[in-house]
């Protein structure tokens, strides 16, 4: 099954006869990045499971999800924002925004053949090929999507690595194949156009700081007067210091108390962590 790990809270939101959310919670999970990034790269035959204890007395082993869309899960994280950002009234996906899809240079293999090894080699790589998403996702004709991928691939297995003690032969060969990519002018119109409007995106966040406070430091604010209700917003605290306080210059602080989210002083290998994972990410995951 495909699991995703967030790092928001995302509601069950009922639209017509079904609920829009992919797993059974919809709480953020409290792990650190480093573990979510082991887990969604835990390839079968290459790297052990991760197991993960998400809720109390429930064992969830996680491996790489590199089949069908979860090769590239550009499609589920677009599906995800349409449920999240979806308006009912009138009836409209989530509005997305900048979409950058970085491929792996991963070769296609040459169809054709008659063995039963080479039909089942070709199966293989139907099912894991991430370019049918890709395509996918192009077919949409999206404003502002770039897939970053050198379709004449590497012929390279995963686990190269030569000569065994350094690697140099294997790390020289992908920097002289990444660097003929970068040097070709689609690629160099691809990256400008793709920069170029991630950086008026970063310039269009900061005019609400508020808002982008809250996104970059998962940041809460309390106010010296014993309110127990947490404010999100910087803005949701200014407006209630204005209301309850200032009217009647009240003696307090006008500044409020922020608390932040921050990495656990030692990485652990457990879900009992105290932080927020930073990346979303498609899994798979099979529970026992």
């Amino acid at each position: 099954m495909t699991h995703l790990l967030r790092s928001y809270y995302h509601s069950r939101k009922k639209i017509g006869d079904w609920i829009i959310n992919f797993d059974q919670s919809p709480v953020a999970t409290k792990l650190e990045v480093w573990l979510v990034a082991r887990a969604a790269t835990a390839a079968p035959m290459y790297f052990k499971e991760v197991k993960i204890s998400l809720n109390p007395g429930e064992k969830v082993y996680y491996s790489d999800g590199g089949f069908g869309t979860t090769n590239n899960p550009t499609m589920l994280g677009k599906k995800e924002l349409n449920y999240f950002y979806y308006r009912r009234d009138p009836p409209q996906d989530g509005q997305i925004g900048a979409i950058v899809s970085v491929g792996t240079a991963r070769a296609r293999g040459e169809p054709g053949g008659r063995g039963i090894l080479q039909r089942i080699r070709e199966a293989f790589s139907r099912s894991t090929d991430p370019e049918i998403v890709a395509q996918t996702m192009r077919d949409l004709r999206l404003p502002h999507y770039w897939r970053l991928n050198d379709l004449e691939g590497l012929n390279m297995e995963l686990d190269d690595w030569r000569p065994r003690n350094s690697g140099q032969d294997t790390i020289r060969l992908m920097e002289s194949r990444f660097r003929e990519w970068v040097a070709k002018p689609e690629s160099q119109r691809l990256l400008e156009a793709s920069a170029c409007e991630l950086v008026k995106r970063r310039r269009m966040r900061m005019r609400d700081e508020a808002k982008w406070e809250r996104f970059a430091s998962v940041a809460e604010y309390t106010c010296e007067c014993g309110l127990r209700q947490p404010f999100h917003f910087r803005d949701e605290f200014d407006a209630h210091f204005r209301d309850k306080h200032a009217p009647a210059n009240e003696n307090y602080c006008r500044e409020p108390k922020i608390k932040r989210w921050e990495y656990p002083a030692r990485p652990s290998s457990t879900a009992a962590s105290n932080g927020f994972s930073r990346l979303n990410t498609g899994l798979s995951a099979r529970n026992r």
